[in-house]
């Protein structure tokens, strides 16, 4: 069962159902040490419990094992697209600076890479959330908290993962069959 004020999961003890976010009971009082009755944001509402791990960024280890791919499991898929090409941009960049020690070149560049995505994926997938959140707020007017919770809870998908793949195979195919070739003649 789902919190009516912020649509977070409610807990149930023996006798009560209540929410540990807001503080809402079911039999109408309220959880808190202030006068204030605490609400929820619209952006924690449509993350629901992936709020806090955007918010926190304590997904890292995934950001660094998918990289710009952790963009299309958020739904981002032209964030996934831009990302990809600007890495592949920086691995040129740095094996052109440095083509001796080619090897070391790209596992440094590729941990550079990795540790940028850890570091500002998360702030930017939040960012681009409170857009789209706006952007419905416009389009549904008044009564937006409900399709912004129906949206929130299936916003991650291993399809659009599968999508993104194939898009930045078919980026790979063009540079390294089309693109390549021509900057060696």
């Amino acid at each position: 069962m789902k919190c009516p004020k912020c649509g977070r999961k409610l807990r149930q003890d023996g006798t009560h159902v209540y929410c540990l976010f807001c503080g809402y009971m079911d039999n109408g009082n309220v959880i808190t040490k202030k006068k204030t009755i605490a609400k929820a944001s619209d952006l924690e509402i449509f993350l629901g419990n992936r709020y806090d791990t955007l918010f926190r960024n304590e997904n890292t280890v995934a950001i660094f094992f998918l990289g710009p791919i952790y963009f299309s499991y958020c739904k981002i898929i032209w964030l996934t697209v831009i990302a990809f090409i600007i890495e592949l941009l920086f691995y040129g960049l740095m094996l052109f600076s440095f083509p001796v020690y080619y090897i070391f070149t790209i596992f440094f560049s590729f941990i550079f890479m990795r540790v940028v995505y850890m570091a500002v994926s998360n702030q930017w997938c939040l960012k681009i959330y409170q857009k789209r959140i706006d952007k419905w707020k416009k389009k549904l007017g008044t009564d937006y908290l409900p399709a912004l919770r129906e949206k929130g809870e299936h916003y991650t998908s291993i399809v659009d993962i599968l999508i993104a793949c194939e898009i930045l195979s078919l980026i790979l195919f063009i540079v390294f069959f089309y693109i390549l070739p021509f900057l060696n003649i």
